[in-house]
């Protein structure tokens, strides 16, 4: 639908879009609400082909955070042919601030892009990753599990697999923040039949392979 109301209003949405973007920051709620309908607008134009630029441009122009992350959330979307170089410019350019690091994580996590599941597993081996950081682990892991509907529950269990990997670890570092982790592997009953039993195999390993009372706790209840 979105694309499709894009696509044949595309030239109101774009000049709509550019009028938003007028001025210099302000923080009225005026300014707040313009900011956030200039975003969306973002979001329904990179539906429409060849707007790879206008993404760029929000990225590098932007002079306040909430238009640079609407950016970049839009970017780690995409298919763009900039998309890899342009996550990594923007990692080196904020490494120093933990806050905005959490943030590339999040978009990351919450990627609907296919391959967002081999993405995440790469993310942990990321120098900037800390497993004994529960900050981190929720911006990454926790984006992705929670918040990411679509690669998480991936028809193939891959999603529900790699959960039960990164509890299985964290367990070892921090049984209660690897307990909290469980959670969304608990909401089984809300699926289709396929998917149930692939959650429930993923608990099923998670409290075969608990070394916590949290965690064995967590699993055998979200399991009964």
């Amino acid at each position: 639908m979105i694309k499709i109301l894009a696509q044949r209003h595309a030239g109101a949405l774009a000049s709509l879009y550019a009028t938003l973007g007028a001025g210099d920051y302000k923080l009225d709620q005026t300014s707040k609400a313009d900011r956030r309908l200039r975003n969306c607008l973002l979001g329904y134009l990179v539906q429409v082909p060849d707007r790879e630029a206008l993404v760029i441009q929000q990225l590098h122009d932007a002079d306040n955070m909430t238009d640079r992350m609407a950016a970049l959330s839009l970017l780690a979307h995409s298919d763009f042919a900039s998309r890899d170089a342009e996550l990594d410019a923007f990692y080196q350019a904020w490494q120093a601030d933990e806050l905005v690091i959490d943030k590339w994580f999040v978009v990351q996590g919450q990627s609907k892009r296919e391959d967002t599941v081999e993405r995440v597993r790469a993310l942990l081996d990321h120098k900037a990753f800390k497993w004994t950081n529960p900050n981190r682990l929720r911006s990454l892991v926790s984006s992705f599990s929670m918040l990411n509907q679509v690669r998480f529950h991936q028809a193939d269990g891959s999603g529900y697999q790699l959960l039960g990997e990164i509890i299985a670890k964290v367990d070892k570092i921090n049984p209660q923040t690897a307990a909290r982790l469980v959670a969304p592997l608990g909401r089984w009953r809300r699926l289709p039949d396929a998917r149930q039993a692939l959650m429930k195999q993923a608990l099923s390993l998670v409290l075969k392979n608990a070394e916590s009372d949290d965690v064995r706790e967590l699993a055998e209840k979200s399991l009964s």
